[in-house]
């Protein structure tokens, strides 16, 4: 599916600041309903006066009034410009005078242009067939489908959360065993950057647990870099749910999310949140390490210096989209308490509703405070992570690590590095101290 959008000078102004700041190039608008209908992904084409300028999907989203809903533009990239009239050139006579149409193009007409897109771009092709695609993947239900649907969740969050996007995961396929969900992505080929191999080295030694499943990904581009790794001990079945653990590297910051899942109740397909019986032993340990982290550092503010989250995510069996977060709240260990004790049942039973939890940080105001710097422990804190993430592969729980890592290192900086005249601060933790989470 196709659609068309004008490149405005305040969309422009939006994507030169995201360029210039290393950060994903997206931006959402708002557009009246009867415009844009449904929310499947398109690929999208940016125009800018006589010229194609931008190419990247879209995709409608949430309803913001009775007449309007947000159109969601992301996974941008810049292209050398192109004449519409060169498109418009290759185009069959009946489909000349429509283009460009503003907002999604008819089935025929999207294939048309899809195809005079590949004749005017051949440098392109790979981008074009990557945009267009409508990924579908096929995942198993019950307990598999949850697991890799939060372990999905956990790597999109980590590659937002670092400023790399979530268009890599486009190309994501089921795995065909009982695998971690990083699994599912293309090889990443033989380790030949020093870097990466050093990143491995630094960073693979808290999984050394005897039958861990792990796999791991280094994801980067011209300005960011994000090593992620996905490890599980035991099978989905017994898999008792997902932990993320960030670690920003420059901030020595560390956030941790565990995720839980509403289920529906009642013929009113109410959502409900009620704990299992390994809650209370979960935010113990939560709670103690939120304790012995509660500290200040100076130079480091943060609203939040406890780095214990909860992801409630809302039930979704299916997956549509790889590089789509999984909807839900997130809610800081302290408050997920003070909502349990709260909402409780007339039989005494603790519970959480999607309705009454009316204060809640959803997928965009999170990412914004972690990225950031808002929220995450500062100070000391390092050994008491280590035991966390050790803690949850022994106890069954998947594990979602990332990274927040210096950009890749130029090719100026590698020959300053081999001439000994770098002048880059050391690392740092030396190779033969224990590795702090």
């Amino acid at each position: 599916m196709v659609a068309a959008l004008p490149c405005t000078p305040r969309v422009l102004d939006r994507l030169d600041l995201l360029s210039a700041q290393g950060e994903p190039l997206r931006y959402s608008e708002a557009w009246n309903l009867d415009w844009w209908r449904g929310r499947k992904p398109h690929l999208v084409m940016l125009v800018d006066g006589d010229n194609i300028v931008w190419l990247g999907r879209a995709q409608g989203g949430a309803r913001i009034t009775t007449l309007d809903r947000l159109i969601n533009v992301f996974d941008l990239e810049e292209i050398d410009p192109l004449p519409v009239s060169r498109v418009q050139a290759l185009l069959p006579k009946r489909y000349r005078d429509s283009f460009p149409q503003w907002g999604p193009m008819t089935p025929g007409a999207g294939r048309a242009v899809l195809e005079a897109l590949h004749h005017a771009l051949p440098d392109y092709a790979d981008l074009l067939n990557q945009l267009s695609l409508e990924v579908r993947p096929w995942v198993p239900s019950g307990a598999r489908s949850d697991l890799l649907n939060q372990e999905r969740d956990a790597v999109g969050l980590l590659l937002d959360v670092g400023g790399i996007g979530r268009a890599p995961l486009r190309s994501w396929t089921t795995p065909t065993a009982d695998v971690p969900f990083l699994s599912g992505l293309p090889e990443r080929g033989v380790i030949e950057d020093a870097s990466i191999a050093h990143d491995v080295e630094r960073f693979a030694g808290w999984a050394e647990v005897p039958s861990v499943r792990l796999e791991w990904h280094v994801f980067e581009n011209a300005r960011k870099r994000m090593f992620v790794m996905n490890a599980n001990r035991t099978t989905v079945e017994k898999t008792l749910g997902v932990h993320v653990v960030y670690f920003n590297e420059a901030r020595s910051s560390f956030v941790l999310v565990q995720y839980k899942k509403f289920r529906r109740e009642g013929a009113s397909g109410r959502l409900v949140y009620r704990p299992d019986k390994n809650l209370d032993t979960e935010l113990q340990r939560m709670r103690q390490i939120d304790e012995q982290c509660n500290v200040r550092a100076d130079g480091e503010f943060r609203l939040l210096p406890s780095p214990c989250w909860v992801k409630i995510c809302l039930p979704q069996a299916v997956v549509r989209n790889p590089a789509e977060l999984v909807g839900g709240m997130y809610l800081p260990r302290q408050y997920f308490e003070q909502a349990l004790q709260v909402t409780v049942g007339r039989r005494g039973g603790r519970h959480i509703s999607f309705d009454s939890q009316q204060r809640r940080i959803a997928n965009t105001l999170f990412i914004d405070l972690l990225s950031d710097g808002w929220i995450g422990s500062c100070g000391s804190g390092s050994a008491l992570v280590e035991k966390l993430v050790r803690s949850s592969l022994s106890n069954g729980r998947a594990v979602v690590f990332g990274a927040q890592l210096p950009p890749p290192i130029t090719s100026t900086q590698e020959a300053a590095s081999i001439s000994g005249q770098s002048d880059s601060k050391p690392e740092p933790w030396d190779g033969d101290e224990a590795v702090p989470f």
